[in-house]
């Protein structure tokens, strides 16, 4: 069986709320979300990767990568959707990346989004990329 290994970046134990809702919302996703996969023949699982505070990791703080050992490079979120990130302040007086998505910007990263980035990645493990070429066309 194939594996998504969906991972969550943060600094210490991810005080701030932008974290932690982001962190609900991924739980949540997986949860519903694991048998719909697992009949596809792809198992997903979520890792929480705690990071020391710096201005190196700050950057890196709330990101979510998603990757299949073996089989896809761990990639962040954002590349497989093709949208930008900023960094804005937070409210635990730090700052925060947020998701830039046709001028919106999310810091607490939507479900949505996080469905669309297993999408596309069971797409890559499924072959999805045969028929056009890239995730361009899934657009």
């Amino acid at each position: 069986m194939a594996s998504i290994v969906v991972a969550h970046y943060g600094i210490g134990d991810g005080d701030c709320g932008c974290f932690k809702r982001t962190r609900e919302n991924l739980l949540h996703v997986l949860e519903r979300m694991a048998p719909k996969f697992a009949a596809l023949g792809i198992e997903i699982s979520a890792e929480h990767r705690e990071m020391e505070d710096s201005t190196e990791n700050r950057t890196m703080h709330n990101l979510i990568t998603l990757e299949s050992p073996g089989e896809m490079d761990e990639t962040s979120l954002e590349s497989l959707l093709g949208l930008e990130v900023e960094m804005l302040p937070c409210d635990d007086g730090g700052s925060c990346r947020a998701i830039v998505m046709e001028g919106a910007k999310f810091q607490e990263v939507p479900t949505g989004l996080i469905m669309d980035g297993l999408i596309r990645a069971s797409m890559k493990l499924l072959g999805g990329h045969h028929q056009c070429g890239s995730c361009g066309c899934c657009h």
